[in-house]
């Protein structure tokens, strides 16, 4: 249809970049955002602002950096406060948060927008402390974190040793009725599961007005991260009975829970469930639990089978470790080839 039109304005194409950068399809968007020029079209603030996204989606720095130079040109990094923070969040998405912080540091405004790109950038690269100063600086400068905000500072907070930060989001979370946000909920479990601090885990996720697969899997990482594999089994069928459909990623962790205990038999109930009862395609992860069982069980020959579906370095270690165990040289030769090439 847009190429059918025989007027374009500023709106049009507007539309056209923002729609390919929020599926995902920046190519396409930055594509537009090149043709408009050599047509009359001047980007205004939106333009350059939706192409950053679309940079964002497919970690066009490149591209990106011009744009900035475009925004900076203009003058226009002052005087836009969505533009600032579209520049903050694709320098933070793509890892480079020198950057971000640079652009953060020069505007005149900063909106809870702003704080919260910055905020999630650091958070994605682990960096538990500077996300937490940002927080901390936020709220001292009189902004009130909002659910995204809150969401990224408890995914930083998602390493032992950082629970007691995290107990203190949740209390204000609690004082502030959020916990009805389903993924401020679904965070908050996944939160303590991966700090080790099951019984938290256990008492958010019996608080949660709706209980999603997501929910149930992060109780379940919980539970194998302790070493408690028999549990991730019990919530498992418990959450099969309640009706909810596990995903790729629960399949995940009770494959790797039945590894934890070394239980083949269980590893192909699992395996096979996966795709007969639930029609999920198995991938790399779920393909190397099973061939480690099977390498381990002594049945390497079925586990070669396996890896071939998806053949990769961690799969083939396993492999070679359990031939070296179980002195199997034919296949340890196969293994260590495979590794080399």
């Amino acid at each position: 249809m847009f190429n059918h039109l025989s007027h374009r304005d500023i709106v049009t194409w507007n539309s056209m970049i923002t729609g390919f950068a929020e599926q995902g399809r920046g190519e396409e968007g930055l594509k537009c955002f090149e043709q408009m020029k050599p047509r009359g079209i001047l980007p205004d603030p939106i333009t350059l602002a939706s192409s950053l996204k679309a940079c964002t989606t497919i970690t066009a720095l490149h591209e990106g950096s011009v744009i900035h130079a475009e925004v900076e040109r203009l003058g226009l990094l002052e005087k836009d406060l969505y533009l600032g923070s579209a520049l903050i969040d694709m320098y933070a998405k793509t890892g480079l948060l020198s950057r971000a912080q640079e652009v953060f540091d020069k505007l005149p405004l900063r909106g809870i927008v702003a704080w919260t790109a910055l905020i999630a950038g650091y958070a994605v690269v682990g960096s538990f402390e500077k996300t937490l100063i940002c927080l901390d600086q936020m709220q001292f400068e009189g902004f009130i974190p909002n659910n995204i905000t809150l969401i990224w500072c408890l995914k930083a907070c998602q390493s032992p040793g950082a629970g007691n930060k995290g107990i203190e989001i949740h209390a204000e979370i609690e004082r502030r009725g959020m916990l009805d946000h389903d993924l401020v909920g679904n965070t908050l479990v996944d939160m303590y599961a991966k700090c080790g601090l099951v019984d938290k885990a256990c008492q958010t996720f019996d608080k949660l007005p709706l209980k999603d697969v997501v929910s149930w899997t992060a109780l379940m990482v919980g539970f194998v991260q302790i070493g408690e594999s028999g549990n991730a089994f019990r919530f498992f069928d418990q959450m099969v009975m309640q009706g909810i459909r596990p995903n790729a990623v629960t399949f995940s962790v009770v494959l790797s829970a039945c590894i934890r205990i070394g239980i083949f038999s269980k590893c192909r109930t699992y395996f096979e469930a996966m795709r007969d009862d639930f029609g999920i395609i198995s991938g790399l992860e779920h393909t190397n639990c099973v061939a480690y069982l099977l390498s381990h069980a002594g049945q390497v020959e079925n586990a070669l089978a396996m890896i071939n579906l998806f053949p990769n370095l961690v799969a083939w270690q396993s492999v070679l470790g359990a031939c070296r165990r179980l002195g199997n040289t034919d296949f340890g030769k196969e293994a260590f080839r495979h590794l080399i090439h």
